[in-house]
């Protein structure tokens, strides 16, 4: 009797560190990579430049998953209480991780999600928007534009993604440094902003590179300025803010995170992976297709970048103030 408890005790420790290895194993199952806004913007073509190196990368498929709305809430609010923090279901998202539960502070009201709530995992670029019209509009410059809108306030409409979200932000943010008031039509994503801005539903939109680039070029809309500190290399015709005789800057970025509650082991798989990605030839090839310099930072990195930006981004929309 002894014996054959001995016997079993022995299997159960001789077992244990297969036990072990098959609990640690990462990723065990197909992988989300959420985009909490519609397919087709700026933050979608991120995601699908990313998905299928990092599915090689881990060894499961990694599936693109859109749940727009609330400018990024109700799909970055599904990452922390509906999906496991496995590791499992990462997120992409722009500066809106940031600037919503600071819309929320300014509102009175209990935060959705808190950006403590997610870890970071790697920034991806940082881009400017691009000021766009349609190509049959009077204003050829940007300071046709604001010369305009300080005649009619409120007269010219300008299309977002949503309130307080990148593009939203950005344009407010060039409003108040060209002292012109526009009147905002808000969307749920990208694509919807840009749809309106094409059928002359808005006046402007300020859009991310890899949609105007194309539509510039096509000749439906025509770019009046980015919102960065330099030209967009594939613009190079096309002013800064700065150099159009606006003293402000506002560009986008893109990010992944996880939910902070992931164990430490399964987010270094995820960074280490993310950081052979970096320098990955699809990868580069990917980004390369969608007109975006890749601007890639680890998670330090990212970590250290997300502190300046939640002081900037919290001026921000303290100074948009209130917007229903």
């Amino acid at each position: 009797m002894r014996r054959r408890a001995f016997l079993a005790a022995t299997s159960v420790v001789g077992l244990a560190p297969r036990l072990a290895f098959a609990q640690e194993r990462f990723p065990s199952r197909p992988m989300t990579l959420l985009v909490p806004f519609d397919a087709g913007g700026g933050l979608d073509l991120h995601a699908r430049a990313v998905a299928p190196v990092l599915e090689r990368l881990l060894g499961q498929p990694v599936v693109v998953l859109n749940r727009p709305g609330a400018v990024g809430a109700i799909g970055l609010t599904w990452v922390l209480q509906q999906a496991k923090p496995d590791g499992h279901t990462i997120v992409a998202s722009p500066l809106s991780i940031v600037t919503i539960p600071e819309v929320d502070k300014l509102f009175g009201r209990p935060p959705r999600f808190t950006t403590d709530q997610f870890a970071p995992l790697a920034l991806l670029s940082t881009e400017p928007l691009v000021i766009v019209v349609q190509a049959t509009s009077p204003w050829q410059k940007l300071g046709d534009l604001v010369e305009d809108g300080r005649k009619r306030p409120d007269g010219i409409t300008y299309s977002s993604a949503g309130n307080y979200g990148p593009s939203h932000i950005a344009t407010e943010a060039f409003a108040g440094a060209a002292n012109a008031r526009f009147l905002h039509v808000p969307y749920t994503g990208s694509a919807p902003s840009l749809n309106a801005m094409l059928s002359g539903t808005v006046d402007f939109y300020l859009s991310p590179p890899s949609i105007a680039i194309a539509q510039t070029r096509g000749r439906r809309l025509r770019a009046l300025a980015v919102t960065s500190a330099k030209r967009h290399p594939e613009l190079p015709d096309v002013p800064t803010l700065i150099e159009a005789g606006f003293d402000v800057e506002a560009p986008n970025w893109y990010g992944l995170f996880a939910a902070a509650a992931t164990s430490p082991d399964v987010l270094a798989a995820l960074r280490a992976a993310l950081d052979r990605m970096s320098t990955d030839p699809q990868f580069l090839e990917g980004m390369a297709k969608i007109r975006t310099p890749v601007d890639y930072r680890n998670a330090a990195g990212f970590a250290a970048y997300l502190v300046q930006q939640r002081r900037l981004l919290a001026d921000t929309v303290q100074r948009i103030g209130r917007v229903e």
